[in-house]
């Protein structure tokens, strides 16, 4: 295992300043002998003590160690003390030396504690402003993908607070929003305004969540949609203090929607529309739509075909069973010929083209095209029989 430079400097330095305490703790016990009254015992110990309390990790041990070295050499020197010295005196300086020794090891250990406390919260506090950095990193990373952009309504003092990311959605530069809440009616579309300002009030007096979809204008003049949700925050009495939300950019659902409707009244015209007969079949037989060139066929109104059963209107029974059987077994039909029959009592040969819409396994409705064939059929007889 290898040391780095500053892990060797430590290492030298404490062992320097062990060594100097040392020296300190010898020099003072020669001094004692000096002065045998034991008046250098009251400092001059100390001096040591607090140079070991400066080391960065065997203090804790080094200290009472030394404090007991230091009070056997006070004893000693006691007792080392030439004749002629008063007793008394030297006893009782040595007392109050080995006293103020020992208070001041614990003054020193008790700091040592303190200050290592302090350490372990400041690197406590750092890990966890760390942490809190790398999540508030991700958080807006996430709501940069996820174009998502967070705000914070103070009901009281009318400050609102938003995120960038929030302000991008609205077209604005970082730090360009206004603050208050007049500032984001301003952006929404005039249209929206007044039901999504309804939305916000009613969350607030109610004390419950705002839910919303609505457009803004950028300042480009560009129109966007978004979705806000939020929750009212209250204080103990029930008053309602701030609104903390978000506000999603569901501009992609939108374009989608628009696109999906427009497909829909496509197909919708397409079916109503068509100048040949179309109609949806459910998996019960029954007739669910039906359009109008059909209905013009067969003479019947709306209501007197959608929701019968398909089977009361073919003349051949065994034939619609089998379409019926076949199309519910995924076949595709074409050109199937078969006899329905007219409201005025008629009987038209058609052709039908069907299939069914399946949806996971699922049997949805079929799709079927009658053509009628019926004059075409009579003039193929006509002209045999000729």
């Amino acid at each position: 295992m290898t040391m780095g430079p500053t892990g060797l400097r430590g290492k030298l330095e404490g062992a320097v300043t062990i060594a100097l305490a040392a020296g300190g703790v010898l020099g003072v016990f020669v001094l004692d002998l000096l002065t045998p009254l034991g008046y250098a015992v009251w400092i001059g110990y100390g001096l040591p003590l607090w140079a070991l309390s400066r080391l960065p990790a065997k203090a804790k041990f080094l200290l009472p160690a030394t404090a007991l070295a230091c009070t056997g050499l006070i004893v000693a020197g006691y007792f080392l003390s030439p004749p002629g010295i008063n007793p008394g005196i030297a006893l009782v300086n040595r007392m109050i030396g080995v006293c103020f020794l020992w208070v001041m090891t614990g003054v020193l250990l008790r700091e040592r504690a303190t200050d290592e406390r302090l350490r372990a919260a400041q690197e406590h506090l750092q890990q966890s402003e760390a942490r809190l950095r790398q999540s508030s990193e991700r958080l807006t990373l996430a709501q940069q993908s996820a174009r998502v952009g967070a705000f914070e309504w103070n009901i009281q003092t009318n400050v609102n607070l938003w995120t960038p990311e929030i302000e991008a959605l609205y077209g604005l530069s970082a730090g360009s929003f206004g603050g208050h809440v007049e500032d984001w009616i301003s952006r929404l579309h005039p249209d929206d305004r007044a039901a999504t300002v309804a939305a916000n009030k009613q969350a607030v007096e109610e004390l419950g969540e705002f839910k919303s979809e609505f457009r803004v204008v950028w300042p480009d003049g560009t129109i966007h949609w978004l979705a806000g949700r939020a929750k009212v925050i209250c204080d103990d009495s029930g008053r309602p203090l701030r609104l903390i939300g978000v506000n999603i950019d569901i501009d992609d659902r939108k374009q989608v929607e628009a696109a999906l409707r427009r497909s829909e009244q496509d197909l919708s015209d397409f079916f109503d529309n068509a100048s040949t007969g179309l109609h949806w079949v459910g998996p019960d037989g029954m007739i669910v739509r039906v359009n109008q060139a059909e209905l013009d066929l067969l003479g019947y109104s709306r209501e007197e075909y959608v929701g019968h059963h398909i089977g009361e209107f073919h003349v051949d029974q065994p034939i619609i069973q089998d379409i019926l059987v076949r199309l519910a077994g995924g076949e595709t039909l074409h050109e199937y010929p078969a006899r329905i029959r007219c409201k005025d009592g008629s009987i038209l040969d058609v052709l039908i083209n069907s299939n069914v819409l399946f949806e996971e396994d699922k049997f949805i409705h079929t799709r079927c095209f009658t053509r009628d064939v019926t004059r075409h059929k009579r003039a193929d007889e006509a002209l045999r029989e000729s």
